[in-house]
């Protein structure tokens, strides 16, 4: 047990020897707007053991008691109600991992560190309860040291007990203060392959509420207390552990997480020196796959990322890179995710459906956790800021999802405007995303937003998206080869890079260069640039083959390639990486049977090649729609025919296309007129 007079001597002796008698004197002119004071534990721990360890093993009562001396030092006329002390700089050595908190640790003080994953909307609670007697008027004050409701066990006006008389509580007399209850997660890269995240509810309450949101990495020192399962008739033996809240510090620094020593950073900054660096690095992402040199390049930059760009108006120009691999089945997309997902820093891997109600963006939802209140509960994306989500399936994801990605792979936000709830979450992360064709393999002749179930507007915010068939040929004996050698790999062998020192490196990079782009890197930028765009007067088809939003992906690349190399300067070599991947992404995806590069073909806007006959079916349908409001599709199917050689299947899909366009609408089954 706590000797109370010992403890408060020290806690005066603390006070009085580290000055914290001037931050009271000044905590007392700022009350009750302030209402709490940090107080330094190093400070602690270096002023007496006796006090650490009671603030340790018994931190409720010492903190009571340290609180009680702070209030005594304010003015005497002064009123104080409520009163925290709070502790900040809890050393590294006693954080406690959240899967490793056990019984034992009940009722000491713990530090945790994690993700938000939920949070409920602040609440007041009641503190201090004034509770007028029926029979008498006289005011009860009692003290609420349980979340259910207590009334006074008797007035003390009239001496009534409980039973014989009634107690009305009156708020405007009562003490009050916010409540918040969230949710917090284990750091992803805390997490060893195949295990479940452990997750601990946090309870805040006054000046702690509201300041954190879903996606923020945490540090949280608090009491660990009980709450019993079931009911208050039939409680249960088994108890649930949440954690008070003393403190919430949010962390910043996204790779606090990776720890590199001086022997870490010579050895990095000697490996970046060799000239054959990003070719190492990119041969070492998911090596048991043969090939694929220009998209293990391309999610090797995606690693390292651009540098975003904030301007003077607010705006804000991301500087993470999007990468999606459309392959046929086997050819390896989920080993990529997986394997970026193990050597990024800080990384998510998801599936399209999400594995939580809040799926891949956010949620607000009523469920349990919530006890009835609004929670607002964050998905992969912004449990990845700044770091990388690898969404596996994206094709599939939920249609709620489909809508809330437009924002978040562009401006990287995510808003949430719900049942009175608003709030913008952040999800400042890149995405390296995997989808299978609609109709199981590529038909190398048609679109590919044809062959994706994605709409459009998402396509076109990938900075490149790159194709893997399967298709028998010459590589055949070589792959087989190399699928053999990996099996039959002798034990032993060191690698010159490990994933260990390839977290490393990256985590340097993202942290200590920040590349400019030299006038000669922007001069190659802007010379393909302007190629690119001059092809569109050497076809008769007028078929664009790059837009702006490829010249932005083009100057990410070539940040992150500079990045790759640990140099704070991007020349024209990066630029001409940049170059290559995004002629090889062009080429690959945007190419027209008939030869020619169609962007189009990707963003899902109609391709230059078909616009005509688009046009000639809303003409048709326009015609035939003429005195009886409508055109028949039997109609439309014939003109289609005569006027430009249109097939059943080719009509079909215009149609829909142009629906889907809000060009037409179907006011009938088989019926379809332009909307006006």
């Amino acid at each position: 047990m706590v000797n109370e007079d010992e403890i408060r001597e020290l806690w005066d002796l603390f006070i009085m020897q580290y000055g914290y008698n001037l931050k009271i004197s000044m905590l007392s002119e700022k009350y009750p707007e302030e209402r709490s004071i940090q107080v330094d534990f190093m400070e602690i721990q270096e002023f007496s053991q006796e006090l650490l360890e009671s603030l340790t093993s018994n931190p409720e009562e010492t903190i009571a008691i340290g609180e009680d001396v702070i209030i005594k030092k304010f003015p005497e006329e002064q009123k104080v109600e409520i009163l925290h002390l709070r502790l900040k700089n809890i050393p590294d050595d006693r954080l406690k991992e959240i899967r490793k908190i056990r019984s034992k640790n009940i009722g000491e003080l713990i530090t945790i560190e994690g993700l938000v994953r939920q949070v409920t909307e602040v609440r007041p609670k009641l503190v201090t309860g004034a509770f007028e007697c029926t029979s008498c008027g006289h005011v009860n004050y009692k003290e609420q040291e349980t979340e259910t409701l207590e009334f006074p066990v008797f007035c003390e006006g009239c001496g009534k007990k409980k039973g014989e008389t009634r107690f009305k509580l009156l708020e405007d007399f009562s003490v009050f203060v916010d409540s918040q209850k969230i949710e917090v997660q284990e750091n992803p890269e805390d997490i060893r392959g195949g295990e479940q995240p452990q997750r601990i509810q946090v309870y805040l309450e006054d000046d702690l509420t509201g300041i954190v949101v879903p996606g923020d990495r945490v540090r949280i020192t608090g009491i660990l207390k009980t709450r019993p399962r079931g009911t208050k008739q039939f409680p249960s033996t088994i108890f649930d552990i949440y954690l008070y809240a003393i403190n919430v510090e949010s962390i910043k620094e996204e790779y606090k997480s990776v720890t590199l020593t001086e022997e870490d950073v010579e050895r990095i900054r000697e490996f970046a020196q060799d000239k054959n660096v990003i070719k190492k690095l990119s041969d070492k992402i998911a090596s048991t796959l043969f090939g694929l040199e220009i998209e293990k390049e391309a999610i090797l930059l995606q690693l390292f990322g651009g540098v975003p760009l904030k301007r003077r108006d607010g705006t804000r120009i991301r500087g993470d890179i999007h990468i999606l691999l459309v392959g046929d089945p086997g050819t390896g997309k989920s080993q990529l995710l997986k394997y970026v997902t193990n050597i990024a820093p800080k990384s998510i891997y998801t599936s399209g459906k999400g594995s939580t109600a809040a799926g891949l963006t956010a949620a607000a939802t009523k469920e349990e956790f919530g006890e009835g209140r609004w929670t607002l509960e964050a998905g992969a994306l912004v449990l990845a800021d700044n770091g990388i989500a690898a969404i596996d399936e994206i094709d599939k994801m939920d249609d709620k999802d489909r809508v809330a990605m437009h924002e978040a792979m562009e401006q990287q936000t995510i808003t949430i405007s719900k049942a009175g709830m608003n709030a913008t979450l952040m999800a400042r992360c890149s995405i390296l995303a995997a989808a299978n064709p609609k109709f199981g393999r590529f038909d190398i002749s048609r679109p590919l937003s044809d062959q994706l179930n994605l709409p459009p507007t998402l396509l076109s915010r990938f900075d490149a998206i790159f194709k893997m068939p399967d298709v028998p040929g010459d590589m055949d004996a070589r792959i087989a080869d190399h699928i053999l050698d990996v099996h039959m790999e002798k034990e032993g062998e060191q690698e010159e890079i490990d994933d260990e020192f390839f977290k490393k490196y990256i985590a340097y990079a993202k942290k200590h260069i920040i590349p400019k782009i030299m006038p000669d890197a922007r001069e190659e930028l802007k010379q393909y640039y302007l190629r690119m765009r001059n092809l569109y007067n050497q076809t008769s088809a007028k078929s664009i083959p790059i837009t702006a939003r490829q010249m932005e992906a083009l100057i990410r690349l070539t940040q992150a390639s500079a990045r790759a190399r640990l140099s704070n300067i991007a020349t024209a070599e990066d630029a001409r990486r940049a170059i290559r991947i995004i002629q090889h992404f062009i080429e690959d995806i945007a190419t027209t049977p008939e030869g020619t590069i169609d962007i189009d073909r990707v963003m899902g806007t109609i391709p230059s090649s078909e616009r005509s006959k688009y046009e000639t079916v809303v003409d048709i349908i326009k015609d035939l729609s003429t005195g009886k409001g409508y055109a028949g599709e039997d109609e439309i199917v014939r003109e289609a025919k005569v006027r430009a050689g249109i097939d059943d299947f080719e009509l079909r899909k215009i149609i829909q296309a142009l629906m889907r366009d809000n060009i037409i609408f179907m006011p009938y089954n088989g019926r379809y007129r332009l909307i006006e």
